[in-house]
């Protein structure tokens, strides 16, 4: 897979709506596409799927986090549903106590950057390429809100979710401690 960041400075890219064909499989329709977390039936879908997650992975969330996610001024969270039921997740923040906090401690101006956050697929999807593509989606909506670089902090050891970011194009900057929790931190620029 070719690392989405690298691209010469002369090549122009087409500007890419949010809306996403369906991909049929033999068993059911996958969609990716962009998700309200403000619904309650999305937000009882998503905590499903997290509950099932490895969540020695996860970095602790506060009510800021939850409140963030919902406001779709500061985030854009992308689903990947399985016949109308959602199976994976990722999303990425503008702005928020959390993402000011992470930006300087980082070392990363706020206002050109966004951190991608909140990866996980149920174990039946995984290694289908579904990450790939549900960053990608992120990646895109990331350009067109202006940002010049996107950020992703993983707790030290998630070699999986590492290797995925590696694949796309980030590499990672620099360990830090946040939470009581070692943390590296992968960036990108756009």
């Amino acid at each position: 897979m070719r690392p989405i960041f690298s691209r010469s400075p002369k090549e122009e890219e087409p500007v890419k709506t949010d809306e996403v064909q369906a991909e049929s499989t033999k068993t059911s329709s996958i969609q990716i596409r962009p998700i309200d977390m403000s619904d309650p039936d999305i937000q009882r879908q998503v905590g499903l799927l997290i509950e099932k997650t490895e969540k020695q992975y996860w970095l602790e969330q506060n009510d800021d986090d939850i409140d963030t996610m919902e406001d779709a001024d500061s985030s854009v969270i992308y689903g990947l549903l399985s016949d109308g039921e959602i199976v994976g997740v990722c999303g990425m923040f503008f702005k928020g106590p959390r993402f000011e906090e992470m930006n300087k401690l980082i070392g990363i101006d706020p206002g050109k950057s966004c951190e991608m956050g909140m990866l996980t697929i149920d174990r039946e999807y995984r290694g289908r390429g579904y990450a790939n593509r549900l960053t990608e989606r992120l990646v895109e909506a990331a350009k067109r809100h202006g940002a010049r670089e996107i950020f992703c902090c993983l707790v030290s050891g998630d070699r999986i979710s590492a290797s995925i970011l590696n694949r796309i194009g980030m590499s990672k900057k620099k360990d830090i401690v946040s939470g009581g929790r070692y943390v590296e931190v992968y960036s990108a620029f756009l």
